[in-house]
């Protein structure tokens, strides 16, 4: 990862590639360095309340400015990972048994979200219950009042 600009006093939150989860830490050292190829800045870090310090250029990880940049990037490994499962449980159903009703259709995060939930027309709404099919394919009945 290339050096980026940190202030000393700045918390950081990393997330190492052998674990995932997110450290805070604390940036403590701004440390520039002049050479004859030019100027070199490294930013070091303290983990947790121990002595322990890493230059942040030499972290096996990615690390992030904030908490919810962390929680972002986290989230979209993770959905990324679940629709490669399901993608490939969709083929080998589809492969596995060629002739079952089930729909085989991949889903995908730019789809409707929702695309079980009908659309009610304000007309329809009475004193009496609703029926909808849930995704599963259950029915049940929905009270509107």
């Amino acid at each position: 990862m290339s050096e980026q600009s940190y202030k000393v006093g700045q918390v950081i939150y990393v997330v190492l590639h052998k674990e995932r989860k997110i450290f805070p830490m604390l940036i403590v050292e701004e440390v520039t360095k002049k050479t004859l190829n030019g100027i070199v800045v490294n930013h070091v870090a303290q983990v947790g309340q121990s002595t322990d310090r890493i230059v942040v250029s030499e972290i096996q990880g990615s690390v992030y400015h904030t908490p919810t940049t962390a929680r972002d990037s986290l989230t979209a490994a993770a959905t990324r990972n679940i629709q490669k499962q399901i993608d490939a449980a969709i083929l080998k159903a589809a492969e596995w048994y060629p002739d079952a009703v089930t729909p085989v259709a991949a889903l995908s995060s730019s789809e409707d979200d929702f695309p079980h939930v009908p659309d009610i027309n304000p007309d329809d709404i009475g004193e009496e219950p609703m029926m909808v099919e849930l995704p599963d394919g259950r029915m049940a009945r929905l009270r509107t009042k």
